[in-house]
């Protein structure tokens, strides 16, 4: 029912006969040349009345952007796009590295050795270093 327009991945456009609401110029022009007819509805309504030998398409309901929102952010294996005001190093900070911050993977072996080697606060082995005078 909306508009079409042109795709230009499409290289073969058949023989169509095609309703919409608007076209745009360049997909009306491959229509057309390729011995196709666009209609519109009042059109369609004239040559058939009951709608016989007419197929309905839609596109994807699910295509807005909102949609991406939906659903929990930071959850594992969840792929929700989190709603930040601005892309920046304050904001969404330290997600996945502490519970306060959406939340925490669990560690393995391997990343807790490298949080003692590396001195990180969160691990056990932490020990602050004392400045001499």
């Amino acid at each position: 029912v909306g508009s079409v327009t042109d795709d230009k991945r499409i290289f073969e456009v058949p023989k169509l006969k095609i309703c919409a609401l608007r076209f745009t110029e360049t997909a009306r022009a491959r229509i057309v040349k390729n011995g196709g007819t666009v209609l519109t509805f009042e059109q369609l309504a004239v040559e058939a009345p009951l709608g016989q030998n007419t197929v309905i398409m839609q596109g994807r309901r699910t295509a807005r952007e909102a949609n991406r929102h939906f659903g929990a952010p930071g959850v594992p294996k969840s792929h929700a796009k989190p709603r930040v005001r601005e892309k920046s190093r304050n904001h969404e900070q330290a997600r996945g590295c502490r519970k306060s911050r959406a939340y925490k993977p669990r560690v393995r072996e391997k990343s807790r050795n490298h949080e003692q080697a590396r001195g990180c606060r969160k691990s056990r082995a932490y020990k602050p270093r004392v400045r001499e005078k």
